[in-house]
């Protein structure tokens, strides 16, 4: 069987399948002294997803949320990069079999993230638009800017765009695409009614923000009321056939335009059938190990961790995946030197989501509280989490345009030739 080429090397080798917050933390973190580090991602960039709803909104440049993963490891010792996809794991043999060949590990690190989730919704798969990539979100913005376009030249009635889904993601893209009616179109397109064009956001519990501490999301609803948002709660999903979609109560939107972010599933991948539990998420013990799965571990949006306050396991959003790829970058250490590992404790520092651009919710310190300045602070974390200068740079530029005029130069449609 053909082999991924990778040095030969006297140290032990980590194998970390994922180049999300989890994946890459890890890689940065874990002492390189000790270890062969071989990090496998399928693209060669990392994406800073929660801002990802800005460019499909035509906020931001895609290439700001995107760094490269050899770039981040540029000059470190005995860390390897491999662009490819990985099709089986053989945790009897400790080996990874990837598109380009086999690689055996000492340690494997699964930290693969999350996909959308579609509760068995197929049609919702196939004729809905999703956020979860790059790709994704500028195939959004292409689908946004192109309903105008469309709107203008056959000057039809009205147009709905529908968000499923009142998650993080699910309000602040609702916020957005609110941002960019009452906004941009009288820039743009001032030959249409802004009041023609319906944003609905459908929530099929009975709160927005249900991951997020209490009254969170009770005030996220006002304030997108507040831009003009139609908010349904309680309203399940039935179908959509990419035209027509149905709710309850035999309800029916017409949307040509509709956006899910309603759930996540565990990634995977053959091999790891024995580790899953019903949810698909890999259950672990409290240092991160996998349940009955020697040297392997899981981090991030995958692991399912049962501690006390998490019966259910973490949330699955970046500040754990973090927590606990740091708290792992310890314990292989500890683990080779045969010490006793460290047990992983999450601290939740809070939470935070915008609504539409100029209006923060957060919970610091217990306590809710919104509005510009609850902004300032969301704009000031996430600015600062963003990997590299220059896209700090360009994405605090592109705010600060956003918010003095508006009128940035990024509303333009990029479609691939197969398109």
């Amino acid at each position: 069987m053909m082999k991924l080429e990778i040095p030969n090397s006297v140290l032990p080798r980590v194998v970390i399948i994922g180049g999300g917050f989890a994946g890459l933390t890890l890689a940065q973190k874990i002492n390189k002294q000790h270890f062969q580090i071989i990090l496998l991602d399928q693209e060669n960039f990392h994406t800073f997803q929660p801002l990802l709803y800005q460019v499909a909104s035509a906020q931001i440049e895609p290439q700001s949320l995107a760094f490269p993963l050899r770039k981040a490891f540029q000059g470190e010792p005995n860390t390897y990069i491999r662009k490819t996809q990985v099709l089986a794991i053989d945790a009897e043999k400790k080996s990874v079999q990837t598109q380009d060949g086999e690689l055996h590990y000492d340690y494997l690190v699964l930290a693969m993230g999350a996909k959308s989730h579609y509760f068995g919704l197929k049609d919702m798969e196939e004729h809905a638009l999703t956020l979860k990539t790059l790709s994704d979100a500028v195939d959004i913005r292409n689908t946004l800017l192109s309903d105008l376009e469309d709107w203008e030249n056959k000057g039809v009635q009205s147009k709905n765009w529908v968000v499923v889904g009142a998650g993080a993601t699910g309000v602040e893209m609702a916020g957005a695409l609110a941002d960019l009616r009452n906004k941009i179109l009288k820039l743009d397109f001032p030959e249409l009614d802004p009041k023609a064009l319906k944003i609905t956001l459908i929530e099929a519990s009975g709160k927005a923000l249900g991951a997020f501490a209490e009254g969170m999301g009770d005030v996220a609803v006002k304030h997108l009321k507040t831009l003009g948002v139609e908010v349904l709660l309680n309203t399940e999903v039935l179908s959509y056939d990419g035209t027509h979609l149905q709710i309850k109560d035999a309800q029916t939107i017409q949307s040509q335009t509709v956006i899910w972010t309603a759930g996540v599933r565990a990634q995977t991948v053959s091999g790891l059938e024995k580790f899953q539990l019903p949810n698909g998420r890999i259950g672990v013990d409290e240092y991160n190990q996998v349940l009955q799965g020697k040297d392997i571990f899981c981090i991030g949006d995958q692991a399912s961790m049962q501690t006390q306050g998490y019966e259910k396991g973490h949330p699955q959003l970046a500040p754990v995946a973090i927590a606990q790829a740091e708290n792992l970058a310890k314990n292989l250490v500890r683990a080779v030197f045969q010490k006793p590992m460290l047990a992983f404790a999450y601290h939740d520092k809070g939470s935070m989501v915008a609504v539409g651009l100029g209006v923060g919710v957060v919970r610091v310190f217990g306590k809710v509280w919104h509005g510009f300045w609850a902004f300032i602070v969301w704009f000031f974390v996430h600015l600062f989490q963003i990997l590299g200068t220059k896209n700090k740079i360009f994405i605090l530029l592109q705010w600060l345009s956003q918010y003095r005029s508006y009128n940035s130069a990024l509303r333009i449609i990029l479609k691939s030739k197969k398109e």
